[in-house]
């Protein structure tokens, strides 16, 4: 269920980013997509993607945190791995609830200014523009940012401690131990390196170097959004076994008839 959610949240966030940093970036007056942004003048609309924006950043770092939590429980209660309590099931669905709708207390003030997409010249290229300045946007964003860092890093190091305290049943701890390692090194280097990134951006808010870390954040973003899927298919056996016979093709009967 947290995956599912997950994958819907990324494919969100992924053609948000796409439309607000990497199609801008690359539309010049000589380009097809031109007229989609010069037409563009709905103030709704362009706020509705500013506030996208910064919303799916709350939600994304929120999800990778029940992410890593249910992980954890995952690995200290191994016979509840398969089947899961409704009680649970509840628990879950509220807190999705939370990470979803709490980060609208700070993002539904974006609906409140009139955000712009206007043409720069200089860059030759389109860019989001709004009355706030970037300290102002990640106000309250760059706080949940750092302090859901320092959980999931936690939480993390506590899933390793676990399976490293189990016994090993089956010969192969050695292996599950640096498949875990892999995991959480890489869940957490994507959430430091978006925390670290969104702190240089406002000390540098300034400069010109925050045009260049404006359009690497977007792979960030990215990172965020695939890392789960793939570390789940890549250490998932049972998932990449499911996957392979998904798209694996059918072989068809053929009958041939023989007459004269």
């Amino acid at each position: 269920m947290l995956y599912i959610f997950d994958g819907c949240i990324n494919i969100i966030t992924y053609f948000n980013a796409f439309i607000v940093f990497r199609l801008t970036f690359i539309t010049s007056r000589d380009s097809i997509c031109f007229g989609f942004y010069k037409s563009m003048d709905n103030n709704i609309v362009i706020n509705s993607l500013t506030a996208i924006t910064y919303h799916m950043a709350y939600v994304q770092y929120g999800i990778t945190l029940l992410i890593s939590f249910d992980r954890l429980r995952v690995m200290r209660r191994r016979h509840l791995a398969e089947s899961t309590p409704i009680r649970l099931i509840v628990i879950m669905l509220v807190a999705i609830f939370c990470v979803l709708v709490l980060p609208l207390l700070d993002t539904i003030r974006y609906f409140r200014y009139e955000s712009k997409i206007n043409y720069n010249e200089e860059l030759e290229s389109y860019q989001l523009s709004h009355p706030l300045n970037l300290y102002d946007c990640f106000q309250y964003l760059i706080w949940v940012m750092g302090i859901i860092t320092c959980i999931s890093l936690l939480v993390n190091c506590a899933s390793y401690i676990t399976v490293r305290r189990l016994p090993d049943l089956s010969g192969y701890k050695k292996r599950i131990l640096f498949n875990i390692i892999i995991m959480l090194l890489l869940t957490c280097f994507v959430q430091i390196v978006g925390c670290a990134l969104s702190i240089t951006r406002i000390i540098l808010r300034e400069s010109s170097s925050a045009g260049i870390l404006l359009h690497i954040l977007p792979f960030v973003s990215d990172g965020l959004s695939f890392t789960q899927p793939y570390l789940l298919w890549f250490f998932s056996h049972k998932m990449k076994n499911k996957m392979k016979q998904m798209f694996r093709k059918k072989n068809v009967a053929v009958v041939t008839s023989f007459t004269n």
